[in-house]
């Protein structure tokens, strides 16, 4: 997983959670009952939390698939998601007991699409499948149109507030 860089979350609280900004291409995972924030576009967050460990993490990643020559990274979907996990069942997080919450992948293009090839789409399609594989059910999401999102998050339950951005200036 790689590591929040702690100047970017000050550590600012919400009654006794501490509150991280994620940003793309990072992975969180804890047990401590903490809140974590992050902005999303065509970008993925991908929340899942164990209801009977109180951990969850959150995965911010970019693009679904390493399509370069770059190594492997937590920005790609085919790599954060399977981190996530392990990561979660390492604080153990029994792999039955797993939810998860999709949120992001839209069109931030703003063009007519008459299919689902969209980077977000791809981003979403993705997500969807690695959880089917792993028969992690996702219990609600919030995806896809023309705007981006302000997504807060607490690990410990799952509960989260998304707030729909539409102008980024």
């Amino acid at each position: 997983m790689t590591p929040l860089d702690e100047s970017a979350s000050p550590g600012a609280r919400a009654g006794n959670a501490a509150r991280r900004f994620l940003h793309p291409g990072q992975n969180y995972a804890s047990s401590s009952g903490e809140s974590v924030k992050t902005i999303l576009g065509s970008c993925v967050a991908l929340l899942i939390w164990s209801p009977r460990r109180a951990a969850g993490g959150l995965a911010h990643y970019v693009l679904a698939d390493n399509i370069s020559s770059e190594s492997a990274s937590e920005r790609f979907g085919e790599v954060a998601i399977p981190a996530l996990i392990d990561a979660l069942i390492r604080l153990g997080a029994d792999a039955a007991d797993l939810r998860a919450r999709l949120f992001g992948g839209a069109n931030m293009l703003h063009r007519t699409v008459l299919s689902n090839e969209t980077i977000g789409a791809r981003n979403v399609e993705l997500a969807q499948r690695r959880l089917s594989e792993r028969r992690i059910p996702v219990v609600s999401s919030d995806v896809g149109g023309t705007f981006a999102r302000r997504l807060t998050a607490n690990l410990a339950t799952g509960e989260y507030t998304v707030e729909q951005i539409r102008r980024l200036a």
